[in-house]
């Protein structure tokens, strides 16, 4: 394989007698599949640059196509990174990507090349990602990761690249939802960022009880990480997903990063090659 720039001459490439040189813009793409929702990125060596935003279902993603077909107009359709947490959608997604004509197409695993050893093998992608990301960031930190989405997750990764594990439970707005199912009286309600922890009517209480649950549980968890997992050593929290900044200002994150899995998608992107090769 050659290495050439992001964007590549059509006649050098292709043998063209063309007078003009026409320039092609590679096209790389991450997708972060969620239990709820899909986000497509476009990934440049370092950032990746939100496309769209679809629901987690095989009729969504059927219906982007046109939309893609577009955006991809003219450029030369290098590869796609998936991380994917519902396997259900993995067929759908490779059949539009190929039919797409991208060159490579890769299911993130364990098996993608990182600089991170992992302790376990059984973890989900996006933990994975965003360990990648994360340490892609902030590579000579401990971290401590917290994911807020469908499920909080929360995770351990020392600056020497090992992750050791962490903890998965209902997300913020998961945990309200079940509950809802299992009593008569008891709805769905929003969730706000909040001060005081006194409910005054049963929807109020609820808002503010699924929200310190959460507030105190992580808490707790940084501060039995911060002490058992690195001996007193001061490790950076990361804050990600769709739910972190309802938590800003807690005392709970010293930063917060939404797009961690697609920066670790850019990452393992970089490894495979993808970036000004053909």
């Amino acid at each position: 394989r050659r290495k050439i720039p992001e964007t590549v001459h059509c006649r050098e490439l292709c043998g063209s007698t063309l007078d003009r040189q026409y320039r092609v813009e590679l096209m790389i793409l991450g997708v972060d599949v969620g239990n709820t929702h899909l986000r497509i990125a476009v990934l440049k060596e370092g950032s990746a640059e939100p496309l769209v935003k679809v629901n987690s279902t095989v009729s969504e993603i059927e219906r982007l196509a046109p939309s893609l077909e577009s955006t991809l107009s003219g450029k030369l359709r290098q590869g796609v990174v998936i991380s994917s947490v519902a396997p259900s959608l993995n067929s759908a997604l490779e059949h539009l990507f190929q039919n797409l004509g991208f060159r490579d197409i890769h299911f993130a695993s364990l098996s993608s090349p990182t600089e991170i050893h992992f302790e376990y093998d059984s973890i989900g992608m996006d933990r994975v990602m965003a360990a990648v990301g994360a340490r892609a960031q902030y590579p000579e930190r401990h971290l401590i990761l917290i994911d807020m989405g469908t499920a909080t997750t929360v995770g351990a990764l020392r600056a020497d690249g090992r992750f050791l594990g962490g903890v998965i439970f209902a997300g913020l707005k998961s945990g309200l939802w079940a509950l809802s199912q299992k009593t008569e009286q008891l709805t769905v309600v929003d969730i706000r960022p909040a001060r005081s922890a006194l409910g005054r009517s049963t929807d109020e209480a609820l808002a503010l009880g699924a929200y310190f649950e959460h507030l105190y549980a992580l808490r707790g968890f940084v501060a039995a990480y911060q002490k058992e997992v690195f001996e007193g050593e001061r490790a950076l929290v990361l804050g990600t997903g769709g739910l972190a900044s309802y938590f800003l200002g807690q005392d709970l994150f010293d930063v917060i990063k939404e797009d961690l899995i697609l920066t670790g998608l850019s990452q393992i992107a970089k490894r495979l090659g993808y970036y000004g090769e053909v």
